[in-house]
């Protein structure tokens, strides 16, 4: 695990200055009283009550994530009937250990998620089509006093990437004392975790440090034994070739005849102009494969884990001082790392040398290679070893249509994949009262997030072809189902390499090593942003205050991967060549929003924003928004606006399975009746409605 940050620890010694702090002789604010209006999500102006099911806004609270026993930010998630399309876990995807929010099934780059109203920042890893979003599993349970879901788009309050909604965590600002909380878990899987809050207060000010850490171990797909009969046996016959998890390319693996061209090339044998068939290793049943027509397939569902190994360690710092009556500094640091262990099996390699087909040439002279094409169509013969008869048996050249390992590189005896998650955010700001009553807010942030892989079993093609050119490699099922066998080929009558006589069957640990790789490849992605909103109130209508909220943002998006060098090279286990890859976003906003009362039951919301990205352009965003209170009961509100949607980073990148990237807009219009009752001991808010 990487060291905690310094910086984590220098905000942590700033606690030293709050009590000493509290003796100026400037009187002291009463910290408790402080704060009288809030900002609701959904809107800039500062209201002094929050109306709760009054405004298209889900709230989970921290007694709920008690309730559920949630361990991760991730276990809240369905708990959010509004969440529909976000990741809880995903195998065989670098998406393993991530988790994020996703409004309305419009995307993962259509919900906006904040941290006290602010931008939270962007996760190194994309979707299969480049949308970006925020990891949660970066924040401690502990930390979180509320989630707050606006299910109204939001583009002309927050910006691009509010289309759907926003996702507002509400960190536990202000808290003193001390707390512990742990958790043992045990099903499929064993998981630990642990967690703190500590914090106290001053009469200007407090500071807050959360923690936590979590620890799980692996489950491979046939540890569910349900799984079994519905993807992976479905007859129950101990056959998985009518199942989802079996590939034609297995090892044992199968073999056409080959030819050796005069320019040095090999080629698949061809009969009338086309390609001779394939035939199955012999051994392909009993060195673990599943004979299957042409084909020695295999089955992969215990390559790749379905759960994978986790340790996650989170650390979160929160403070404010009020430096004057009118000034009050506050600042965020968090830092987060998690370590996920996926296993890579019996790997693929296509990346072959015999052309058109990607297999693997193997020589008539190899020291296993017992086929034969007694009438020259192209139609293979399998002589056993035991009845291989040097001066009348002829072995022919063949194509390997496998991979390196099969079943010995199953489940347990898989390989590792470690990818080390790194993420720091640091956020300071200010909060000031403004001449005539007004106040302003202003913050910088930055975000960063690292992503390193190293991935074993990361072939290089032309040494494992290389190594069965010289015969010292068996790609047979031989190596498997007869590992002591000595080969009965001689150098006088077959072509033996004068160093292979007398070759066991097994494979050498230093000829794997040849073409055994370890991918080493990085992610970084960076957010930076800078904001100031200044709100207070115009002037009075029919005796009711008209607010505006105006203000400015601009936030850098950076992104870059750095693929491993046999990827750039193209001698990996994939004939096609990755590249390191860099992009940027730089975007400009300015946006304002009114709130007019109209008599005690009626008010209006009217807001715009315009931004500039230097991508995908500009886009200006209107909003309209009203509610009517017919009763304490019942109320009515209607809502319509634009939303902008620009392209992710990774998609300005091209690091996405969707190269064609269009820059979409959306209009938006909702209405909702809500009702609000009260029952002895209860209270009971009716579920928005929304065409």
């Amino acid at each position: 695990m990487p060291p905690t940050r310094p910086a984590i620890w220098a905000a942590i010694a700033f606690s030293a200055m709050l009590p000493a702090s509290a003796q100026d002789s400037e009187p002291s604010a009463n910290y408790a009283g402080d704060i009288e209006e809030i900002v609701v999500v959904g809107s800039l102006i500062k209201r002094p009550v929050l109306h709760e099911g009054r405004a298209p806004v889900q709230t989970l609270d921290a007694e709920l994530f008690e309730s559920v026993g949630a361990a991760q930010a991730a276990d809240i998630l369905p708990s959010l009937t509004a969440n529909t399309g976000s990741t809880i876990a995903t195998q065989q995807s670098y998406l393993q250990g991530v988790s994020q929010f996703s409004l309305r099934g419009v995307g993962l780059s259509s919900t906006l998620t904040l941290i006290n109203g602010r931008r939270a920042g962007f996760a190194p890893v994309s979707n299969d089509v480049g949308q970006s979003f925020f990891d949660i599993n970066t924040l401690p349970v502990l930390l979180i006093e509320r989630v707050e879901i606006l299910r109204d788009g939001a583009s002309a309050t927050y910006g691009s990437q509010a289309v759907a909604g926003v996702a507002n965590i509400v960190t536990r600002r202000g808290f003193s004392g001390l707390e512990f909380t742990g958790g043992y878990r045990t099903a499929s899987n064993t998981a630990y975790d642990a967690g703190f809050a500590a914090g106290f207060e001053t009469p200007r000010g407090y500071l807050s440090v959360y923690g936590a850490g979590l620890k799980q171990d692996e489950n491979f797909r046939t540890d569910f034994a349900w799984m079994i009969p519905r993807a992976i046996d479905p007859d129950g016959d101990g056959n998985i070739v009518e199942g989802s998890f079996d590939s034609g390319r297995g090892s044992p693996g199968s073999f056409r005849r080959a030819t050796l061209n005069r320019d040095g090339a090999y080629s698949p044998f061809q009969v009338d102009g086309f390609d001779t068939p394939r035939f199955p290793d012999p051994d392909c049943r009993a060195g673990g494969g599943y004979p299957s027509g042409s084909l020695c397939r295999m089955d992969f569902s215990d390559q790749r884990t379905m759960i994978a190994a986790e340790e996650r360690l989170q650390l979160y710092v929160d403070a404010e001082y009020v430096l004057t009556h009118a000034v009050t500094l506050f600042a965020e640091i968090g830092h987060s790392v998690n370590e996920v262990t996926d296993r890579v099996g019996n790997m693929l390699l296509f990346n072959g040398n015999v052309e058109r087909t990607n297999e693997f040439f193997v020589p008539a002279n190899h020291p296993f290679n017992f086929w034969t094409d007694p009438d020259g169509d192209g139609v293979l013969t399998w002589i056993a070893p035991e009845e291989w008869m040097p001066k009348v048996h002829e072995a022919v050249p063949v194509g390997y249509f496998g991979r390196p390992l099969g079943a010995e590189a199953f489940g347990d005896n898989s390989g590792y994949e470690h990818r080390n998650f790194d993420n720091l955010r640091l956020m300071v700001g200010f909060d000031a009262d403004l001449p005539g009553g007004w106040t302003g807010t202003g913050h910088i942030a930055r975000a960063r997030s690292d992503l390193a892989v190293d991935s074993e079993r990361y072939w290089v093609a032309a040494e494992f072809a290389a190594a069965i050119v010289e015969g010292v490699w068996n790609p047979f099922g031989t190596r498997l189902v007869a590992p002591d066998l000595v080969t009965p080929k001689t150098v006088a009558d077959d072509g033996l390499a004068e160093a292979l006589a007398g070759k066991r069957a097994a494979n050498d640990p230093s000829t794997f090593a040849r073409f055994d790789n370890t991918r080493d490849e990085s992610i970084k992605s960076a957010q930076n942003v800078a904001e100031f909103v200044a709100s207070g109130d115009l002037f009075e209508f029919r005796g009711e205050p008209v607010s505006l909220a105006a203000g400015t943002q601009f936030r850098e998006l950076d992104y870059s991967f750095r693929p491993d060098p046999l990827s750039t090279a193209g001698g990996g286990p994939r004939e096609n060549r990755e590249f390191p890859v860099a992009a940027d976003q730089r975007v400009w906003a300015v946006f304002a929003e009114t709130l007019t009362h109209v008599g005690d039951r009626a008010e209006l919301q009217l807001a715009a924003r315009h931004e500039r990205d230097d991508e995908a352009g500009s886009s200006t965003d209107p909003k309209v928004a009203a509610k009517f209170d017919l009763s304490d009961l019942l109320s009515l509100r209607a809502s319509w606006g634009t939303s902008f949607q620009a392209p992710s980073v990774f998609q300005v990148a091209g690091n996405a399975s969707s190269r064609t990237i269009q820059t979409p807009s959306a209009s938006t219009a909702r209405a909702s009746a809500n009702a609000r009752w009260t029952l002895p001991a209860t209270s009971w808010a009716a579920a928005t409605t929304s065409p």
